[in-house]
């Protein structure tokens, strides 16, 4: 029987596919400071952490917990920039058109 840590594929993919169910049940996505934000963190926490070795295992949770918060937020990001009614030049985001464009690709029959 295998246990949960010993497949990291799995243990990255979960929170990443969180993060784009979040956006596409709920329409919500993180601003993308938020991931500036925890990657600012994580760095600033590596750097303060990794000069004392013996306490990188007391912190490993922390790590851990800000690395599902970051790959929950490029999910959701990703899934928000990949919708295209998110597009600025998208048709629902026009104020006044009286008119449509239509290009045909095949010839009428």
């Amino acid at each position: 029987m295998h246990r949960f840590g010993e497949i990291p594929f799995v243990r990255i993919v979960i929170p990443f596919c969180g993060g784009i169910l979040i956006y596409a049940l709920s329409d919500f996505h993180f601003p993308l400071t938020a991931l500036f934000i925890l990657l600012s963190l994580y760095f600033l926490l590596q750097i303060v952490v990794g000069r004392k070795a013996s306490s990188l295992f007391r912190f490993q949770y922390l790590f851990g917990f800000l690395w599902i918060a970051i790959l929950l937020v490029i999910g959701n990001q990703l899934a928000f920039f990949q919708n295209d009614s998110n597009a600025p030049d998208h048709y629902l985001k026009q104020k006044n058109f009286d008119f449509a464009q239509i290009k045909l690709s095949e010839p009428l029959i």
